[in-house]
């Protein structure tokens, strides 16, 4: 019985822990968010939705072809052609930049069939048309 009880409080303190750790804290903007927030995983993206924290642990990708979306839905690959410690991910935040060289492969093809090309604005990678699931930093 005893290892029963003992067996019991350590399952309601996993509980309590984990529970603890699934993006409760408030937020206005992505920033109020750390990477403390959310499920265990290498590399975690945080960001305010509602003004709650979320975070998700990315899906790595590849973009073969430019005009092809290889994370599929709203999310865009971060790959750049590069070597990135984490890998290329699917990201639904704000891709960082310092040049346009940073910026996505993925150039998704306008309503007349054309691509453009890539920006880094301020540090951010944009392009035409396109906007990030969960907005800027």
């Amino acid at each position: 019985m005893v290892v029963n009880r003992v067996s019991w409080n350590i399952a309601l303190a996993i509980v309590a822990f984990v529970a603890g750790c699934h993006g409760s804290s408030e937020c206005v903007r992505n920033l109020d968010c750390n990477s403390g927030t959310g499920k265990a995983c290498a590399y975690r993206q945080v960001w305010c939705e509602k003004g709650v924290c979320q975070a998700q642990c990315p899906q790595l990708c590849k973009t073969d072809v430019s005009n092809v979306n290889s994370c599929g839905g709203d999310l865009i690959c971060t790959d750049d052609g590069q070597q990135m410690p984490t890998g290329p991910f699917c990201s639904a935040l704000a891709i960082t930049c310092t040049d346009a060289t940073q910026c996505p492969l993925y150039r998704p093809l306008d309503d007349a069939g054309a691509q453009w090309q890539w920006s880094c604005v301020n540090g951010i990678c944009q392009y035409p048309g396109l906007q990030y699931v969960h907005g800027e930093l």
